[in-house]
Order: structure tokens, then C-alpha cells, then sequence
């Protein structure tokens, strides 16, 4: 028998290795097919990342909205 992952198995997986464990935010509304997202990237390299991989992870009628939360550096 052939086991298949669930995407959100392998949507936790990954989002597990690019935010790292916790920094992320999932808002499930399946009811409207959506699912949102707040993360806390610095960089804006990993945001397209993430909304690129979101893409080709998520089933073709579930939209997705990402929100990404810039926190300031703080000066040394």
C-alpha cells in the first residue's frame, strides 16, 4: 500500500525548516477556502520564499493570504 502525506503534513514540515519551529502563524478558514499565514522574516528573499512554496504546496482551490511582520534591528 502506498502512503500519501497530507498537505499539511508536508506544509509543516517545510514551514518547520524555512521559519524555523514557532515562528510562524497559521490561520485556517476552510470554510472560504484560505489559509493565513503571519511570519517574522527579516529578509524578503525568505517572504518570496515562503509565498513561492505556499504555490506549489497547497492544493489548486485553497488561496492563501501571507502577512510578514518587519521588526526593526536594533542599533549596536
Amino acid at each position: 500500500m502506498t502512503k500519501f502525506h497530507t498537505p499539511g503534513k508536508v506544509l509543516t514540515q517545510r514551514l518547520n525548516q524555512l521559519c524555523g519551529v514557532g515562528n510562524y502563524e497559521l490561520k485556517p478558514n476552510f470554510n472560504n477556502y484560505e489559509l493565513g499565514i503571519t511570519t517574522k522574516f527579516d529578509d524578503s528573499r525568505k517572504y518570496d520564499e515562503l509565498n513561492n512554496m505556499l504555490k506549489m504546496i497547497l492544493p489548486a482551490n485553497l488561496g492563501f493570504k501571507s502577512i510578514n511582520i518587519l521588526t526593526p534591528k536594533s542599533k549596536k
